[in-house]
């Protein structure tokens, strides 16, 4: 049963949007690949240390994200938490180099938090 570890990565930008709405926007990444399906935390404030979970959002297939917040705010940041899951492409790297057959790959999970980001 082999697993894989990975790091995950998570980025974020904030541009305006019209006069108070922002567009938020960014991508998760592990092993540097898009990852696609995970739900997106976003947080805001008027102040860096004053950031409120306002919204959630999840990953496109190639592992972006777009959110408009509607809430007059200057700075945001965003988190995701992904579980370990099956990874069958691990077994590939193992084929025809084990004496037992490949059963049960997995790859870890991980939990990621992008800079603070200031709405230009």
């Amino acid at each position: 049963t082999p697993a894989a570890i990975a790091p995950g990565a998570l980025t974020a930008k904030a541009a305006k949007s019209g006069l108070v709405k922002t567009k938020v926007s960014g991508k998760v990444t592990q092993g540097g690949q898009g990852f696609g399906g995970a739900t997106i935390e976003i947080w805001a404030g008027l102040t860096r240390g004053g950031l409120k979970k306002v919204a959630k959002t999840s990953t496109k297939a190639d592992g972006s994200y777009t959110f408009t917040c509607g809430k007059r705010a200057v700075f945001f940041r965003t988190r995701t938490v992904v579980a370990g899951r099956a990874a069958t492409p691990v077994c590939a790297l193992f084929a025809g180099k084990l004496p037992v057959p490949c059963v049960n790959p997995t790859v870890n999970g991980f939990t990621a938090l992008s800079a603070i980001a200031r709405r230009t």
